[in-house]
């Protein structure tokens, strides 16, 4: 445990290096940690996600290696700074590592609140093309050609989102994904780490797809 919590210490100390050299080389007025870094489920093959909002910045990414780990910086306008825009719900959980006169509390609280929320219930219509189109996938996941291998291995990596879409939840990738099904639908977790783990298996991608469209009918 003590050697978890020196590496998301070592980490965010690194993080707030990397936060100073972006305000200097961009004139940021307000950078913001998040991804694993922020929410301390992190490894030691992490990158650093970071957001810089800036006056009329030249590049809209700064990607470098940073002290040994990679930094994926993002490079907005300040006039950008909207929480209801959908890229921006993956700083959910962020931390201001830097703030010039600019209200980021307001925006990280709004855009959790988006997340808590959720995007609504989907339209009949969408509701019912996402269904049908994972049976129709399924189906044309058998036999032995190579489009159908290709299918049963792909499958499984869009129904992890189709999951979180036809339950009106947002999409949030798929660490915070795994995370949540582990916490609140374990069954369902299962299903996907054999899917995983066994791929190309149609007996557990039969039962994945009927999870999946199932709960939420």
């Amino acid at each position: 445990m003590s050697s978890d919590n020196d590496l998301k210490t070592r980490m965010r100390q690194k993080a707030v290096r990397a936060a100073d050299m972006l305000v200097r080389r961009h004139q940021a007025l307000l950078v913001i940690l998040y991804g694993s870094v922020a929410r301390g489920d992190v490894t030691e093959n992490s990158d650093i996600d970071i957001a810089c909002f800036c006056q009329n910045p030249q590049v809209s990414q700064d990607v470098q290696t940073f002290e040994g780990s990679r930094l994926d910086a993002w490079i907005y306008d300040v006039a950008a700074l909207d929480p209801q825009r959908n890229d921006f719900l993956r700083m959910g959980g962020g931390e201001i590592l830097f703030n010039d006169g600019i209200d980021g509390v307001a925006f990280l609280t709004s855009v959790q609140a988006r997340i808590i929320q959720g995007p609504g219930e989907l339209q009949e219509n969408t509701r019912n093309q996402l269904i049908e189109w994972s049976t129709n996938m399924l189906q044309r996941a058998g036999g032995d050609s190579v489009e159908a291998h290709f299918r049963r291995c792909w499958l499984p990596c869009e129904l992890l989102e189709i999951y979180f879409q036809l339950r009106a939840m947002w999409y949030l990738g798929s660490k915070q994904s795994f995370k949540w099904l582990r916490d609140h639908d374990q069954e369902s977790f299962v299903l996907f780490q054999q899917c995983y783990r066994f791929p190309g298996d149609m007996v557990l991608i039969e039962r994945l797809v009927t999870r999946v469209i199932t709960i939420a009918q």
